[in-house]
C-alpha cells in the first residue's frame, strides 16, 4: 500500500479523518501518523460539531496543526484526500473545503464520504451486489449506510453520538435516535435485500458501548461485530481511497 502513494512527484499526501473530537491524519508510511483534539479554547467557537465544520478559522488552526505534526514540507502542493459525513449538506462539504483553503493545505483535494471509508478501512467488499451496513457512531454524529456496488445504496444520519451517549440526561434518547437511524437506513432497501444482510459492522467511539450494541442487536436482529480498531477504520480506509484517488494514471496516446 504506502507504495503506491509514493507519486514521483514527491509531493505529500494525506488521508484525513476530520473528526468531532479528533482530527487523525494518515500518510503512505504511517497509517496513523497523528491525532489532534479538535478543541481549541473553551472560550473560542468549536472547531467541529456534529461531524461536521462549525468554524472555518478554528477548524483551519486545526488541520494546519495536524497535518504539521507530521510535517511542514510543500503544504500547498499537497494531495489531500478528507472524509465527510454522507449526509452532509453541500455547503457543509464547501466549508472541509473552505477551512482546507483557509489552513493553506492542499492543491489536490478529494472529499470521501465517511461510510464508505469505514467499509474499505473494515476489508469489506465494497463491490459485493448484496448490501454490506456499517455503522458509525462518531462523537458528534451517527451514520448508518449500506454499501454494495462500490457505492452507498442507503444512508441514514443523526446527529448524536458518544458526546450525548455519555451525557445521563441525553443517553436515552441519544440510543434511541441511534437505533432509529439504522432501522430507516434499512427500510430504504427491498425487504429480501435487507434480509440478506448477515452483520452490522459497528466502528466509531461509540461501538465501545455495550448499550449500543445490545439495541442494535435487538432492533435489527442482525449480528453485531465491532471492528477491531474502532477509532482509527475511516483512517484506514482514507489511506486506501487516497492511494487509489491520487495514483498516477498511464497516458494515452490518441491516434493522430
Amino acid at each position: 500500500m504506502p507504495a503506491l502513494l509514493r507519486l514521483r512527484t514527491g509531493r505529500p499526501t494525506f488521508a484525513i479523518d476530520l473528526g468531532t473530537a479528533y482530527v487523525r491524519v494518515a500518510t503512505p508510511d504511517q497509517p496513523l501518523a497523528a491525532e489532534r483534539s479538535t478543541e481549541l479554547d473553551r472560550r473560542r467557537p468549536p472547531a467541529m460539531w456534529g461531524g461536521v465544520v462549525h468554524d472555518i478559522d478554528a477548524a483551519a488552526e486545526v488541520l494546519a496543526g495536524a497535518v504539521r505534526d507530521v510535517t511542514a514540507r510543500g503544504l500547498r502542493r499537497a494531495r489531500v484526500l478528507v472524509s465527510v459525513p454522507a449526509t452532509a449538506t453541500s455547503v457543509e462539504r464547501a466549508g472541509v473545503r473552505w477551512a482546507m483553503q483557509a489552513a493553506d493545505l492542499g492543491s489536490e483535494v478529494v472529499l470521501i464520504e465517511e461510510p464508505l471509508a469505514a467499509a474499505i478501512g473494515l476489508g469489506l467488499d465494497i463491490a459485493d451486489d448484496v448490501p454490506h451496513l456499517v455503522v458509525d457512531v462518531g462523537h458528534g454524529i451517527t451514520e448508518a449506510a449500506a454499501v454494495a456496488q462500490g457505492t452507498i445504496v442507503a444512508v441514514a444520519g443523526t446527529r448524536v453520538g458518544c458526546a450525548q451517549l455519555d451525557d445521563p440526561s441525553w443517553s436515552v434518547a441519544a440510543l434511541e435516535r441511534i437505533a432509529r437511524c439504522v432501522l430507516d437506513t434499512l427500510t430504504q432497501l427491498p425487504t429480501d435485500v435487507a434480509a440478506a444482510i448477515d452483520a452490522l459492522h459497528l466502528v466509531g467511539g461509540g461501538s465501545r458501548s455495550g448499550a449500543v450494541s445490545a439495541r442494535l442487536g435487538a432492533e435489527t436482529g442482525v449480528r453485531v461485530v465491532v471492528a477491531d480498531e474502532p477509532m482509527h477504520t475511516v483512517a484506514r480506509g482514507d489511506l486506501l481511497c487516497a492511494a487509489e484517488a491520487f495514483r498516477p494514471r498511464r497516458r494515452t496516446h490518441l491516434p493522430v
